[in-house]
């Protein structure tokens, strides 16, 4: 029986499949970086078409933290207009109001 993983590849329950997707979760979510990633997913060992789908992730990841990023700058230019304004900075200074 085919199972799907959640990237979308379909494929039977193999040890390949299967160690590609938690060698992609290792890297991926314990942050070591997406050059550690690339270079998994430049490796020999893994199949072409398991190198597209790993590369299609770290794609993804690295589109969503410049996203991130792109939104913070803008939150950070609107704050000092906003009228919670002091009550962020309170926050980012770690001060108590009580």
């Amino acid at each position: 029986m085919k199972a799907t993983k959640p990237c979308g590849i379909s494929s039977a329950p193999g040890a390949a499949c299967e160690r590609l997707h938690a060698q992609a979760r290792t890297y991926l979510s314990a942050q070591k970086g997406l050059d550690d990633a690339l270079s998994l997913a430049a490796g020999a060992a893994v199949p072409s078409s398991h190198q597209i789908a790993l590369q299609e992730i770290v794609e993804a990841v690295r589109i969503s933290k410049e996203r991130a990023e792109r939104l913070e700058c803008v939150i950070e230019e609107f704050v000092p207009a906003w009228s919670l304004a002091p009550i962020v900075r309170a926050c980012r200074h770690n001060v108590v109001w009580i």
